[in-house]
């Protein structure tokens, strides 16, 4: 005999909010590829899944990508973005330059 039944309705469990979100709740996220982890809720940090380099926006790493958007694009290895004028601030993540000139020499390599 087979016994068929609707089961009840529950009622969601609610969470009590513990404040701001991410950094100041520990809350991670991270890369499935590498070790690489940054606090959600951090401002806008950007992880690499193909090199695993982190950046400090978004804008840098769209930047680090080279070669035309109808191709193959490839990732800037560490020499190249040191020789555009990038570097690593004091959490590990890349900045896009701040010499003018450093970042037109980007924007010339990154779009050809």
């Amino acid at each position: 005999m087979i016994h068929t039944s609707t089961p009840a309705p529950t009622s969601p469990t609610v969470r009590a909010f513990t404040g701001d979100p991410g950094i100041r709740n520990g809350q991670t996220a991270g890369c499935a590829g590498c070790t690489t982890r940054w606090p959600i809720g951090a401002g806008a940090v950007a992880h690499c899944p193909t090199c695993h380099l982190t950046f400090a926006s978004v804008g840098g790493f769209d930047a680090h990508r080279a070669g035309p958007t109808t191709h193959h694009r490839r990732c800037l290895d560490e020499a190249e973005l040191r020789g555009l004028g990038y570097a690593p601030n004091d959490l590990d993540r890349w900045r896009v330059p701040i010499d003018p000139d450093a970042a037109a020499r980007l924007a010339e390599r990154t779009t050809g």
